[in-house]
């Protein structure tokens, strides 16, 4: 599961992995994997574990896709899921 993806300039991918990270703003910006940016079956769900998660103290996120983000892992996190931790209930 990519909670969040973070492809950038650094990154080892083919020219169609840019085009699809183009088309989600994901360019050097750490961000939900697309299909966490389309749509959730439950939002209220949904933002709920995300506002769980960011209770825990951690200082790294570990990226299956892209970089390895190494500092401010919690404020990466809440900018990265902002969209999502701002519907209303």
């Amino acid at each position: 599961m990519d909670l969040i993806e973070n492809i950038g300039d650094q990154s080892d991918v083919d020219w169609q992995m840019r085009s699809w990270r183009a088309v989600f703003h994901m360019w050097n910006k750490p961000k939900p994997a697309p299909e966490y940016q389309m749509a959730w079956k439950d939002r209220k769900a949904a933002k709920a574990s995300l506002e769980r998660i960011l209770q825990w103290d951690f200082e790294h996120i570990i990226i299956a896709h892209g970089e390895y983000i190494d500092h401010d892992a919690v404020a990466v996190a809440r900018e990265a899921w902002k969209r999502s931790l701002s519907w209303s209930d």
